[in-house]
């Protein structure tokens, strides 16, 4: 394995085939202490102290399908080569814990890989296991949580392709459906009411937008704009696509953006409604 996130797929997978119904992965990148934490924790069927002692040796393993376990052995050489530590923590009846640690700038550290594709791949053949993926970078980051997606999906599964598809698609680069049902007496199916829009809200979205960007080229022109953007991480800042930031006098090494809260539906259209009350 040449990258992480299929070390953390197979472990995972571990997680599965040992009867859990949820697994928790976080991924921690720490600059300040050069290191880079991943832990995998399920609530399976857990392992006696003799099957952990065994399950670092790649020549065992309780599977039928191949002669020697490779998955643990590898993600525990992977992080001692980076010069940092691998410990498994796990009780019969209760679950186990998996956690590596890795020199996050270590020339040996593998990249992390395609952690998105990885996720997926474990949400088609498992769509009724609860997965929770945390990536932080120091104290900002995300949460995936399928439970919430699941609320969300009234009716669908997480392992359909087009709602997998959707999972793992950039919406820059073009529109992308998930399958919606309407029955005879007009309810839609496959979507929570919340998260579908009417056509009246996509005319109040269109008329709030239109009043947005004349206010943003008005203050632009008469030379108001102080840089304040917003961003949901370090590693999604809202300069990486703002059309003005050769203009900008913003600097992230110097000036501190403001993080979005997570909105629900009823509040994000609270305030376009109240938005174009009040401007157009």
């Amino acid at each position: 394995m040449e990258e992480l996130s299929l070390n953390i797929l197979d472990i995972a997978q571990n997680s599965v085939r040992a009867n859990a119904t949820r697994v928790d992965i976080t991924v921690a990148e720490l600059p300040a202490e050069d290191r880079l934490v991943i832990t995998i924790n399920d609530n399976g069927c857990g392992m006696t102290p003799e099957q952990v002692a065994h399950v670092e040796d790649p020549f065992y393993t309780t599977r039928t399908t191949r002669k020697v376990g490779l998955g643990v052995p590898f993600f525990k050489m992977a992080a001692e080569m980076t010069g940092g530590s691998f410990a498994i923590d796990s009780r019969p009846g209760e679950g186990t814990a998996v956690r590596a640690v890795f020199g996050l700038r270590h020339i040996d550290r593998m990249p992390m890989g395609d952690l998105a594709a990885s996720f997926c791949t474990l949400l088609q053949p498992n769509p009724e296991v609860d997965f929770v993926l945390t990536y932080a970078v120091d104290d900002h980051g995300f949460t995936i949580d399928t439970r919430e997606y699941r609320a969300v999906l009234e009716g669908l599964s997480l392992g359909e392709p087009e709602v997998l598809t959707a999972m793992e698609h950039s919406a820059l680069e073009s529109p992308c459906y998930l399958p919606v049902g309407v029955t005879k007496d007009g309810a839609m199916q496959g979507l929570a009411s919340s998260v579908l829009v009417s056509t009246a809200q996509m005319g109040k979205m269109a008329r709030y937008i239109d009043s947005l960007l004349h206010r943003v080229a008005r203050e632009i022109g008469e030379g108001n704009i102080d840089a304040d953007p917003c961003t949901r991480g370090p590693q999604d800042s809202a300069c990486a696509w703002c059309a003005f930031q050769s203009a900008c006098w913003f600097d992230e090494s110097r000036d501190k953006p403001h993080y979005l809260r997570k909105t629900t539906p009823e509040e994000f259209w609270q305030v376009v409604d109240e938005e174009v009350k009040q401007h157009g």
